[in-house]
């Protein structure tokens, strides 16, 4: 999984400033400058939310496919990070900050707590620089017919709704709720991210952006 297995061998390895991108050589990538610095540019904004020291690169293994990775025996579903070691495996196909806010916020706040809508927030949050979250979110609530969108409701169970309006959704709330909060407490949040210890943090401001949110999501 850290890339000293046999089956690397023939991988191309391709450096940024703080990447160390492992290449396989079935991803299919043509231009491997392009596609680096697409996964460089996708860590700014994660580092400005979650600064940190970092000791190394991230190290990013680069897979064609799940098939591909499965019969190398790497037995997790792609994508993943291990934070600890400052790595993570994603396939060529997904958005260029997959995994890397996991890694980044890691090395910045040390051990989390477990939550699905701050671990699935987090990485659809910072996918993509530069999608409008907020329009993403309105369009999987419209495609997928759900009626007032319950934010508890999905804090507390994550399957309330398919993850595919699910992500959107912790995405674009997990945003507004920086955006009012800042990034000291935001930081604070992803430590603590039950949804008690929100309540505690914000205090009953967070109602009023529960709430703001919900309406924006029947503005569609």
């Amino acid at each position: 999984m850290l890339g000293y297995d046999s089956v690397y061998r023939g991988w191309k390895i391709y450096e940024t400033p703080h990447l160390r991108l492992h290449v396989s050589p079935a991803s299919g990538i043509t231009d491997l400058s392009r596609f680096a610095n697409a996964r460089e540019s996708a860590l700014l904004p994660i580092t400005q939310v979650f600064p940190s020291s970092p000791l190394k690169k991230i190290d990013l293994f680069v897979w064609s496919s799940a098939d591909e990775a499965s019969r190398a025996r790497l037995l997790v579903l792609l994508s993943y990070s291990l934070p600890g070691f400052g790595a993570a495996h994603v396939l060529a196909s997904q958005p260029p900050g997959r995994e890397l806010a996991h890694v980044v916020s890691a090395r910045a706040l040390g051990t989390t707590e477990a939550n699905a809508l701050m671990y699935y927030g987090l990485e659809a949050m910072f996918d993509q620089p530069g999608t409008d979250l907020k329009s993403d979110a309105r369009r999987a609530v419209r495609a997928a017919g759900i009626g007032p969108v319950d934010i508890r409701g999905l804090w507390q169970n994550w399957h309330l709704y398919p993850d595919t309006v699910a992500s959107p959704i912790a995405a674009a709330f997990l945003a507004a709720v920086l955006q009012r909060g800042g990034k000291e407490q935001f930081a604070a949040l992803v430590r603590r991210p039950q949804m008690g210890e929100a309540d505690n943090l914000y205090g009953t401001q967070l109602q009023v952006w529960i709430d703001d949110f919900q309406r924006d999501m029947r503005a569609y």
